[in-house]
């Protein structure tokens, strides 16, 4: 036979006795958050997203107790206008993190770098054709634009000799790199 008591709909509580449920004191949730702040370190590239754009700066949440800044100059584009909004998502870098005052100062443009240096040292290694446009002809060769500006030696431009590097400016190239260096 089933006895009805208060505490028969409650299969794991084989004593009926009341269970407490947990608690988080103030100095366990201060730990809580300390904890996800050894996370967070300068020159880690994080996600964030665009909580607002000012006069001066963008504010930029990548999920920790305060918002990040970046200055606004990062985000404009040729003509001076700002070319992300709120809501927007961005890879940034953590330059400089205040654990007392909890202000992270983080880069877009040093995030950007890293990113490009990170795909040209993969495809060096694995010797993988990149894309990029001639900038100017300089002392030797030729000045490339692939994410950074690189040199390609005026002997490897053509399989035949070229006497006139200047007709290559402007046009976009594929290579492969030789030597690498940051």
């Amino acid at each position: 036979s089933v006895v009805n008591s208060p505490d028969s709909n409650q299969p794991n509580n084989p004593t009926g006795k009341e269970e407490k449920k947990p608690t988080v004191s103030r100095n366990d949730l201060r730990e809580m958050v300390e904890e996800s702040f050894q996370h967070l370190r300068e020159g880690d590239i994080v996600r964030g997203t665009v909580v607002a754009v000012n006069d001066s700066d963008v504010v930029v949440d990548i999920g920790f107790k305060s918002e990040g800044i970046i200055p606004r100059t990062e985000f404009l584009d040729r003509e001076g206008k700002v070319t992300v909004k709120a809501g927007d998502e961005v890879d940034v870098l953590v330059e400089r993190f205040d654990e007392m005052t909890g202000e992270i100062r983080l880069s877009r443009e040093r995030a950007a770098r890293m990113r490009v240096w990170e795909v040209l040292e993969t495809a060096y290694r694995e010797g993988a054709p990149v894309h990029g446009k001639v900038v100017e002809r300089v002392k030797g060769g030729l000045a490339v634009e692939i994410g950074v500006r690189a040199f390609l030696p005026g002997s490897l431009v053509d399989l035949r000799p070229s006497r006139r590097l200047e007709d290559y400016v402007g046009e976009e190239i594929e290579a492969r790199i030789i030597n690498f260096d940051r």
